[in-house]
């Protein structure tokens, strides 16, 4: 069972009690400022004699604070009041479905009450300034002030305003559930706080801020689920604030989204480098399931960031998402953990992406101890100018396997990010690794680079680790993987390829050894083929592979070297040409274990042959030796006269039978008088 699935179950039974507890709406005034009065409703009015003012400050006390559908709670006062604060000091949580609102211009409004709050499918705010709901048992002013509900005999009121959110270090006992809310805040430039032990968004609710303000959200469990959404999207001059959830248990679940997109449009300098509001999560359990976290942006400004610091993150399905449809940079997303978080992510997308702008994609960089992804996109593109992001993944057990893919792309003029992966175990099961430049029309930007880094390195069951190229003018990008012990099997892929330009190329090193069986290594192009170099290995063992160095102009060159053993079984080392010139292949190793089956090749159909060194002391040549007979011909028939016999066209052969090739016969090299 997942860790979520516990608390849903908790948050119905609350539901529930709340709900039975409320039956009708009533705000009652305490006598903490000399009034003890309960006010008429239907729409109370609650203006400013009724409490405390204090500078800019006005201070108000209720033992009850209930507002029923088609009810309204009213707060008044003169128009120098920045910050109205509101305390519920008996103990009953307070149900609210009505509106609340302020005739104050630009004041923010507070409200504290430990005991908690529901807020209905018809509850409303409306004001101003900034929101701030809180179960706090009290709120911290400047140095020296606070403001008490619990002990509220003990508040001293004094005119600072709330100290940057200094109360948030309190710890909070109640609960703020919003069932089916639409809770919007309409200030220019204003917050929207929730703070409490637990936060509850169920039923289609939304707390939404579209004037450029921010969502912030912190309590011990955060849950948001049915389809109900956090929204700090803003339009045309107005860049979004943003989101900021901190909890120790977030969960995002069932259809729900987290949204800070902007279409932030300016006409000057400035204003075009307005940035949409960043998306930060921070939690030690995250949940996400078949859900979306999305910073995206339409106009001018860039797109906000996503951020997430979690110990531990689950993914079911969902999306994070940072994109670009405008002339804007997209944000980069980040997913960081410490030494001991784990990432467990299946069915997922994560994306960045750029498609009409001028701007690139975002990055992508995800680092835990433990990250596995299971069916899981991780991608940059590009389909406009801008290049695609790179994308950099660190874990000490990385998993990438079942059909997921990581990759970053373009589409058009710009250049494909690098994808970077990082770690201890590395493994690439039934996946793809790759970086592409896919451009049909026109010139196309070159691929990205791949690099891998690992103390183990295991590509099997058709892996697959690409970097291609099909645009005119666009190279493949290089390939480099370098890991003590480095094995690649089953039917996996190893590929630099450009179908119209320049091949990249595949540079594998090891410190202990490589083992690459069942597989292929490709660095083909159209023009300039790519190299392959296989170094520092102890030992290289390569058995039913073909390592492919060819183009259609010149082949590529291909370079195995180790200081112990090479053995090649059953396989092709090929670096052809048709056009151009062969590539050249060297091996260098104190053991060379060639098999019969092999073939080595650098040939060109219509220009110059490659070179073939293989420079190894210690080769084993028995696969390739014949055992004579004890006598080879009869002695009566001497050397000489067979010589004469090759005069009148009986030509005798020496045949030199090995692994690098055969020289070209010549029938003139036999004849006398000929080059020697």
């Amino acid at each position: 069972m997942k860790p979520f699935q516990n608390f849903k179950y908790l948050i119905i039974i609350v539901l529930t009690f709340y709900t039975e507890i409320y039956a009708k709406g009533q705000v009652v005034l305490d006598n903490s400022f000399g009034i003890t009065e309960k006010l008429s409703g239907p729409n109370f009015e609650i203006s400013d004699t009724m409490g405390k003012t204090i500078g800019n400050n006005l201070f108000h006390s209720f033992t009850e604070f209930n507002l029923k559908n088609g009810q309204s709670a009213t707060f008044s006062g003169p128009h120098f009041i920045h910050n109205i604060f509101g305390r519920v000091t008996g103990r009953k949580a307070s149900n609210i479905d009505g509106l609340i609102k302020s005739n104050i211009a630009n004041a923010n409004l507070f409200l504290i009450n430990p005991n908690g709050f529901l807020f209905g499918k018809n509850a409303s705010v409306s004001i101003d300034g900034a929101l701030t709901l809180s179960t706090m048992d009290s709120i911290k002013l400047g140095d020296a002030g606070s403001f008490k509900a619990i002990q509220p005999d003990e508040s001293v009121l004094t005119s600072a305003p709330p100290d940057a959110f200094g109360f948030l270090n309190h710890n909070p006992s109640g609960k703020i559930i919003l069932d089916g809310t639409r809770l919007k805040n309409s200030g220019i430039n204003t917050d929207i706080n929730i703070i409490s032990e637990k936060i509850q968004l169920t039923s289609e609710a939304e707390v939404i801020n579209k004037t450029g303000g921010k969502v912030k959200f912190k309590a011990s469990f955060i849950d948001i689920d049915s389809k109900s959404v956090v929204d700090a999207d803003t339009e045309k001059l107005i860049p979004s604030g943003g989101v900021l959830l901190n909890g120790k248990e977030i969960n995002i679940l069932d259809e729900s989204a987290i949204t800070s997109n902007t279409s932030f449009s300016g006409t000057t300098q400035k204003d075009n480098n307005g940035k949409g509001g960043d998306i930060v999560i921070n939690s030690e359990l995250l949940n996400i399931d078949n859900s979306v976290v999305s910073a995206k942006t339409t106009g001018t400004g860039s797109g906000g960031d996503i951020l997430i610091n979690a110990n531990e993150l689950f993914m079911n399905g969902g999306l994070i998402s940072s994109g670009s449809k405008g002339e804007g940079a997209a944000g980069n997303v980040t997913l960081l953990g410490d030494n001991n978080s784990k990432y467990e992510l299946e069915g997922a997308i994560i994306e960045t992406h750029n498609r009409l702008g001028l701007n690139s994609a975002g990055k992508i960089d995800i680092s835990s101890k433990s990250l596995s992804l299971d069916k899981v996109i991780i991608c940059s593109d590009s389909t406009s100018l801008g290049n695609s992001g790179d994308i950099e993944l660190s874990a000490n057990d990385l998993k990438i396997e079942n059909n997921s893919v990581v990759t970053s792309l373009t589409k058009s003029k710009g250049d494909g990010g690098s994808v970077s992966l990082i770690g201890n175990d590395v493994n690439i099961t039934s996946s793809r690794v790759s970086t592409d430049s896919l451009s049909t029309m026109g010139k196309g930007g070159d691929a990205g680079t791949i690099s891998i880094k690992a103390d183990q390195l295991y590509v099997s069951e058709i892996g697959v680790i690409s970097s291609q190229s099909i645009s005119e003018l666009g190279k493949a990008g290089d390939i480099a993987l370098e890991s003590s012990d480095l094995k690649i099997d089953s039917r996996s892929l190893i590929s630099v390829k450009s179908e119209k330009y320049d091949g990249g190329s595949i540079q594998i090193a090891s410190l202990d050894k490589i083992n690459i069986s069942n597989s292929v290594l490709n660095a083909q192009a159209a023009v300039d083929g790519g190299n392959i170099n296989i170094t520092e290995a102890n030992s290289v063992y390569i058995k039913n592979c073909d390592l492919n160095a060819e183009s259609k102009q010149n082949g590529g060159n291909i370079n195995v070297s180790s200081p112990n053993t090479m053995v090649l079984q059953e396989s092709n080392i090929s670096a052809n040409a048709i056009f151009g010139n062969g590539g050249d292949i060297k091996i260098i190793a104190n053991g060379y274990l060639p098999s019969l089956e092999s073939v080595v090749t650098a040939s060109s159909e219509y220009g110059v042959q490659g070179n073939i060194e293989i420079n190894t002391p210690e080769s084993n040549l028995t696969s390739s030796l014949v055992t004579l007979p004890d006598k080879i011909k009869d002695d009566s028939v001497k050397l000489v006269d067979r010589c004469t016999l090759n005069l009148s066209g009986e030509i005798s052969s020496f045949f030199i039978k090995g692994q690098g090739g055969l020289p070209i016969w010549s029938r003139e090299n036999l004849l006398p008088n000929s080059p020697r």
